[in-house]
């Protein structure tokens, strides 16, 4: 007797324990749409007692159930699963299932969780035992590590997804170029004695090789612009100033193409500002670039730089319109404008050169400068690309020379026959070429083919001996750096004195600040360009 007693103390002592985060249990008969509480929490008893009855169909007490204690967004979804036409078919095949929602009734929006169970042995489920449970804490963490996971999982194969697209259309935009090099290589060796064909395989390469070097820039801007790897770098300007250098440069691009560029300012007042020069002047030069290569012929592109009025005295408000007519934008492209490899495609285009990075690169370069931009458009009718920028005012800026004074030291031109220049590079080809260049210009060259190389020449070398040095980075036994610093050290050798440029194919704003830090007067990248090399040592020419 005693036993029966202490079993069902610990029953009750247990069923306490059994329920602590069970609301209800209800019986389920399927045939009759009738639901019997088996056992409902102080809450349920409060809150749904009109409800929860045998005298009530199970269909019509569990939709008011869900509308009182599931979450709106979970709401169609739970009353589908729960339906008893779905219990049936689920557990046609199975014992039992769960479903997990989302309440309200809680704080925090906390998860529970119903478990459906068949009350009898045959096959086709006759009555189901409903266990309404909340999750306990633990049991919750595990939920949304399990949900967040599943998140992250997605976020990974949508980004993965994104970056084959973006390696199948590189490859693709890739072997365009090199397909043609390749091939009129090989033409241009098969007629090696017809010197007019080789010329016109020469003409060919090389403006393949153009493009092949903007497409894998272009890739290189986009994917450090992705990374985060770039970064602004504002500095002390004037913005007339920026705009005019800026408009000197694309000038002759609309030129040659029969083009013109008008420039206009209103209520520009503020021209003393901290910009990023580098990469404001990238933007408009890559806008101004498109709208050449899709505008009309003999037409004008209009280049607007606006002063908005405002109260903030710190900062200057900036909108910049580009706008040309010509073929215009379809309107179910202009959606994808920005994406990167997205390129118009129709007969009008399709002969026009791009990678189709070009104003994927403008729109990160406009948010690296917190700037927004947006396009306007109409096939046949005016395009309109407009850019919004802040930026410090800056009045205590110090006198920038004039654009007459700039346009003088860049053309200037001096006697280079009797310039003497130390080239120091590792790959043979590449001193081959920058050799042959300044050969044309009657330059005397010394080559050394590492760092230690060059230091050791210029120690036996007499004061003034050399003009300037032409210096790789990478290079075996002692690399571009080092050699800068080691040659700096002897007083004969200072910045002043004697000239370093670095001739590299790291292009990166952090790559040139590298340089500058050890010494270096300048910096070129490769491939070698011949006029970039003769402006830049005429610069340096006494």
């Amino acid at each position: 007797m005693s036993n029966t007693k202490d079993s069902a103390n610990d029953i009750r002592e247990i069923l306490p324990v059994i329920f602590r985060d069970t609301s209800l249990i209800l019986k389920l008969n399927l045939k009759e749409d009738k639901a019997y509480p088996f056992y409902e929490s102080d809450y349920v008893k409060e809150h749904y007692k009109d409800v929860l009855s045998s005298n009530v169909a199970y269909s019509t007490s569990i939709k008011a159930f869900v509308e009182r204690q599931v979450c709106e967004e979970e709401r169609s979804i739970i009353s589908a699963v729960i339906s008893i036409s779905n219990i049936k078919e689920v557990l046609r095949n199975k014992d039992t299932f769960s479903v997990i929602y989302k309440n309200t009734f809680t704080k925090n929006g906390i998860y529970s969780v119903i478990q459906f169970s068949k009350a009898g042995s045959t096959p086709e489920a006759e009555e189901v035992l409903l266990i309404f449970k909340n999750y306990d804490e633990e049991i919750q963490k595990q939920f949304m590590y399990r949900k967040n996971l599943n998140a992250a999982r997605q976020d990974a194969e949508i980004a993965q997804m994104s970056k084959s697209t973006f390696l199948f259309n590189m490859s693709h935009d890739l072997r365009t170029p090199m397909n043609a090099i390749m091939g009129l290589t090989d033409i241009a060796k098969k007629h090696i004695t017809d010197t007019s064909r080789v010329y016109e395989c020469l003409e060919k390469i090389g403006f393949a090789s153009d493009s092949l070097l903007n497409l894998l820039n272009d890739i290189l801007d986009m994917t450090r612009l992705s990374s985060g790897k770039i970064k602004s770098q504002p500095e002390s300007a004037n913005l007339k100033l920026i705009i005019s250098h800026m408009l000197d440069m694309i000038g002759q691009t609309a030129e040659i193409e029969g083009k013109r560029i008008k420039c206009n300012y209103e209520n520009v007042i503020h021209t003393n500002l901290k910009i990023d020069t580098f990469h404001f002047t990238q933007i408009l030069m890559n806008l101004i670039d498109n709208a050449i290569k899709y505008s009309d012929a003999n037409s004008v592109i209009y280049l607007d730089i606006i002063e908005n009025q405002t109260t903030d005295e710190e900062n200057a408000y900036f909108t910049v319109k580009v706008r040309n007519t010509g073929i215009g934008i379809n309107p179910d492209f202009l959606p994808k404008i920005f994406e990167p490899f997205t390129r118009q495609r129709n007969s009008t285009i399709s002969g026009i050169q791009g990678t189709g990075l070009g104003l994927s690169i403008t729109k990160k370069l406009v948010e690296l400068l917190n700037g927004m931009i947006e396009v306007e458009s109409q096939p046949g009718k005016e395009t309109v690309f407009t850019v919004k920028f802040n930026f410090k005012i800056n009045e205590k800026t110090k006198l920038e020379k004039n654009l007459s004074e700039i346009k003088k030291e860049i053309r200037h031109k001096t006697d280079l026959g009797k310039f003497k220049v130390l080239l120091v590079e590792d790959n043979e080809l590449n001193r081959e070429i920058a050799k042959d260049i300044l050969n044309d210009y009657n330059i005397k060259v010394t080559e050394a083919e590492n760092g230690s190389v060059a230091v050791d020449i210029l120690q036996h070398s007499l004061p003034g001996e050399y003009n300037a040095v032409i210096m790789d980075i990478q290079m075996p036994v002692m690399d571009g750096y080092t050699a800068t610093k080691r040659i700096r050290e002897n007083e004969n050798f200072s910045a002043d004195k004697l000239p370093i440029i670095a001739l590299t194919a790291n292009t990166f704003e952090e790559d040139k600040n590298n340089c500058f830090a050890v010494g270096m007067n300048d910096h070129i990248s490769k491939p070698i360009s011949g006029k970039t090399l003769i402006e830049t040592l005429k610069k340096y020419c006494s």
